[in-house]
């Protein structure tokens, strides 16, 4: 599968490769309810933090607001979705790039703790530790203290 990167890779390529891009893409994102009071008949809410494939790329965009057909499908968190590209808008003069979602779900993210115990026995076995003893680097200030 070819790889694309920006808007310009996208204009170079044929219309059969790029809807196979689109078609084998994993777009994940943060859904959220917030969105205008105008937009509030049209649209449930939006994505933000899109990435593809796990990358940040010039295809990302920065928000993507998700019909409101969608509305029973997805809950606030993290997201999976599809969508495609409307290629006669991209094939146009103005060579717009605006995605069309297709399917939509959320998904459940592992969250990494920030403390871990078999790091800290790691870190214990190591260092040769047998207690909880601080290890410190000692300086020397300006006064001589």
């Amino acid at each position: 599968m070819a790889k694309y990167n920006s808007k310009h890779d996208l204009l170079k390529a044929t219309d059969e490769d790029v809807k196979k891009f689109f078609y084998d893409a994993k777009f994940m994102g943060i859904f959220d309810y917030y969105i205008p009071n105008e937009l509030k008949d049209k649209f449930c809410g939006k994505i933000t933090n899109i990435t593809i494939d796990g990358e940040n790329n010039g295809l990302c965009p920065q928000s993507l607001y998700v019909p409101q057909k969608y509305n029973d499908y997805v809950k606030e968190g993290h997201c999976a979705f599809t969508c495609f590209v409307m290629l006669p808008l991209l094939r146009s003069d103005k060579h717009a790039y605006k995605l069309q979602i297709v399917r939509i779900k959320n998904v459940v993210v592992k969250e990494v703790k920030s403390f871990d115990k078999t790091e800290e026995s790691f870190f214990k076995r190591n260092l040769r530790l047998r207690n909880n003893q601080f290890i410190g680097l000692f300086t020397e200030n300006k006064d001589g203290s």
